[in-house]
């Protein structure tokens, strides 16, 4: 079948689902707010803003109409920060159908309601065919075609053979997942380990010093996802250690360079400036402390990353503490 494709979200990540796709000679329409961004995709081919260096396909038609997107789109993608992505949704809904698909390619947990992104799907629309798209997947490195893979993740086989068939390659390989929300809050609390894997290169503690976090970080977020009723083997795959490992490790990870940013004595509103791009982390930190104290689930490493962006303390100090911590004190 060939299936018309929605991407709603212009950033770096929707853009390069909107590419993948469109290389399989699917037609992809692109939203973005911006006029001016869609006028240059449509003419030039490029999305200036987050991905300059790359030619777009010309299968990829940018358009600044959602409900233009969202009503001539078979499969549906989403790529909007997570505290954009209700009131996207409910703008959506009554265009949308049930016998479409919705992917969401946001990592995080909406403040206030704690929900992942495909629970606000299922609260906000009439959509049954949902999935998640996550992973190891740093948007320059697939623009550059580069091997890399990812998960789908979705209670419907449907949903999977489908997506996997629209934007799997010889050099992006799709695996698939049956734990949505295991997934989903993997995807989400790497962004606070990946902060705090940044913060440490930013002081230049050494490989050593933030493998240490960043191992101690897998075991808190398995810990947390299972009181959730998440499953453990779902965090030694590649929404869990994969994804981890991609964005506690490279600069091109915005939540690592915002983390290295701040350990290098830069002010958090600094280094959200100097990112230029939403820090998804930078949130996810503070939903996820106050979802985490409110189910007494002790979090050292979520608690020191709190500590530091939103009670002004010493990174040296905070992180000297955390160095401290013993084995026994988390988990296995």
């Amino acid at each position: 079948m060939n299936y018309k494709v929605g991407v709603i979200g212009s950033g770096s990540w929707g853009t390069t689902v909107a590419q993948l796709v469109a290389k399989n000679s699917y037609e992809v329409n692109l939203y973005s707010r911006d006029k001016k961004q869609v006028q240059i995709i449509n003419k030039e081919h490029i999305n200036k803003k987050y991905l300059p260096e790359f030619k777009l396909s010309e299968n990829i038609k940018a358009s600044n109409s959602l409900k233009e997107v969202t009503k001539n789109s078979d499969i549906i993608f989403i790529a909007v920060p997570s505290n954009a992505f209700r009131s996207t949704i409910k703008k959506m809904s009554n265009c949308l159908k049930p016998e479409q698909i919705l992917i969401s390619l946001t990592k995080g947990i909406e403040i206030k309601t704690y929900d992942v992104m495909s629970q606000i799907i299922s609260q906000e629309s009439c959509i049954k065919l949902i999935g998640v798209l996550s992973g190891p997947n740093l948007a320059k490195e697939i623009m550059k075609e580069q091997p890399a893979a990812t998960v789908i993740a979705s209670k419907f086989d449907f949903v999977i053979k489908t997506v996997s068939k629209i934007i799997s390659s010889d050099k992006f390989m799709v695996f698939a997942q049956r734990d949505v929300l295991g997934v989903e809050v993997a995807g989400a609390l790497k962004n606070v380990i990946a902060i705090a894997s940044g913060i440490g290169d930013g002081l230049g503690l050494g490989i050593n010093a933030t493998s240490f976090l960043v191992t101690l970080g897998i075991s808190e977020i398995k810990y947390l996802a299972l009181k959730l009723g998440a499953k453990p083997e779902t965090f030694y795959g590649l929404a869990g250690t994969g994804d981890l490992m991609a964005t506690s490790f490279s600069v091109l990870s915005r939540n690592f360079r915002f983390g290295k940013l701040i350990g290098q004595s830069n002010g958090v509103e600094e280094a959200l400036k100097s990112v230029g791009q939403v820090v998804e982390g930078y949130t996810t930190t503070k939903v996820a402390h106050l979802f985490a104290k409110s189910i007494n689930v002790n979090m050292p490493i979520l608690d020191a990353v709190y500590r530091i962006l939103y009670k002004n303390s010493k990174v040296d100090e905070v992180l000297a503490e955390l160095l401290k911590i013993r084995k026994d004190y988390l988990w296995e």
